[in-house]
């Protein structure tokens, strides 16, 4: 199991869906400033606006951002503290689309090689209009989002008390977990995702 390290934080973020009666989450980790950063609610109360701009531009209207967490670790070995944001911001994206089982697929990318330094986010809301043969998604999808991409991961990592978005790694058997690696870009895949269950 992957620890949060101590000054460090989980960034969960929950969805939902119309039709479907349980809650999605993706995560992603964050280094937080050291020394004295604003109080956790009102980190949470900043985070949730550059990712609820972002769900908006991307995802369908039947997808709904519920909220956004934050899992704050400050001392080795306590138990994290724990505070988020509850606001309903739905996807502005009108028309069809995909099923409930295809997400988008965005990946996290680093300055440093290796599978374990790299990771993902699914993020649901999949509009049928920009998806092609084969889970293909458009060349101006794909470029739009990249865009929004940006504007969520500065307006986060310029957020008072973050200082980046990172990866958490796990400790090998009997180990210590090697330092959180930095993420440099957020990019969306071309193909969209699908899983038995997404999102869980």
């Amino acid at each position: 199991m992957t620890e949060i390290p101590v000054g460090h934080a989980l960034l969960s973020i929950e969805f939902r869906m119309i039709g479907d009666a349980e809650p999605m989450f993706t995560t992603a980790g964050l280094k937080l400033t050291p020394g004295a950063p604003p109080g956790l609610q009102t980190l949470v109360n900043s985070l949730y606006t550059p990712i609820a701009n972002f769900h908006a531009s991307l995802s369908v209207p039947s997808v709904t951002l519920e909220a956004v967490a934050l899992r704050y670790t400050d001392v080795a070995g306590a138990d994290p503290l724990m505070v988020e944001k509850r606001q309903v911001t739905a996807g502005s994206n009108t028309g069809g689309s995909l099923p409930p089982n295809v997400s988008y697929l965005i990946v996290k990318r680093t300055a440093v090689g290796g599978r374990k330094n790299k990771g993902r986010f699914f993020w649901p809301g999949v509009r049928a209009a920009v998806v092609g043969g084969e889970g293909i998604i458009t060349a101006a999808a794909i470029a739009g989002t990249n865009t929004n991409l940006e504007v969520m991961r500065n307006g986060i990592e310029n957020t008072a008390g973050v200082d980046d978005l990172v990866i958490f790694h796990s400790a090998p058997l009997g180990g210590t977990a090697a330092a959180p690696t930095p993420i440099t870009s957020l990019l969306m895949d071309p193909k969209v995702a699908t899983q038995r269950r997404r999102l869980r």
